[in-house]
């Protein structure tokens, strides 16, 4: 599944990284060997991104 988070919070600091799922919303979800594209602008860069997603079988 692909996620989106409309409130959730992202902290990053050198040794840390939390993230609270708070407010995700699925956008996707898939099988094997599907893809998703989305667009993203992000609060750190202006410019927007294209993000690919596969979904790869578990060895």
């Amino acid at each position: 599944m692909i996620y989106r988070s409309e409130a959730g919070i992202d902290i990053e600091n050198p040794k840390t990284r939390i993230i609270d799922s708070t407010g995700f919303e699925e956008i996707a979800r898939l099988n094997d060997g599907q893809n998703h594209t989305i667009s993203i602008k992000t609060d750190v860069s202006g410019v927007r991104r294209i993000v690919r997603f596969t979904h790869r079988e578990r060895e």
